[in-house]
C-alpha cells in the first residue's frame, strides 16, 4: 500500500511498493502535471495505469479501480488542483472538502500527525515507522 499526504501546500508519498506482505519495488507514487498534483495507492500496476492516464492529459476515462474478478487487486486515484482534492474509488469520483488529507494504509497515522502540526513530508516519515505497508524514501511535490 502507501502513505500520501496533502497539507494543503505539500504533497507527499512513501516509495516503498509492497505485494502482499512483502516489499516488491520502490518507485513513484506522486506526480505533476502543470500545476496539478496526482497520486495512487494501492495494486501497483493500477496506480502506475492511473498516473500514467493523469500525465497523459487524461484523455477518456480513468482507468477502472478494481480488477473484474479479484477484489484484492484495486487503487485509489488522487487529483489536486489546489484547493479542490477529488478522489477516484471504486463507485466513481468524490470531492473532498478538506484542507488535509490522507491516503493508503498509513493514513491514519499520517492524518493524526497532520493534526498535530507536521508537515505532509513529516506526517509520511511519521506514518512509515508504524506502518509496514510503507517505506523508503519521501517524495515530495510542492502546490504551484
Amino acid at each position: 500500500m502507501t502513505t500520501i499526504a496533502w497539507d494543503g501546500e505539500t504533497l507527499a508519498a512513501d516509495t516503498q511498493w509492497t505485494f502482499g506482505g512483502d516489499i516488491d519495488a520502490h518507485g513513484v507514487k506522486i506526480v505533476r502535471k502543470g500545476p496539478v498534483l496526482a497520486g495512487a495507492s494501492g495494486t501497483t500496476a493500477y496506480c502506475v495505469a492511473f498516473l500514467d492516464w493523469f500525465k497523459s492529459g487524461m484523455v477518456g476515462d480513468a482507468p477502472p479501480c478494481a480488477h473484474p474478478t479479484n477484489s484484492e487487486w484495486s487503487y485509489w486515484g488522487l487529483i489536486i488542483h489546489p484547493p479542490t482534492i477529488m478522489l477516484l474509488m471504486e463507485t466513481g469520483w468524490i470531492r473532498l472538502a478538506a484542507s488535509r488529507y490522507a491516503l493508503g494504509s498509513g493514513a491514519n497515522f499520517a492524518t493524526g500527525a497532520m493534526d498535530h502540526g507536521a508537515t505532509a513530508e513529516d506526517a509520511v516519515r511519521i506514518a512509515m515507522k508504524r506502518d509496514s505497508k510503507s517505506g523508503g524514501d519521501v517524495t515530495v511535490l510542492k502546490a504551484a
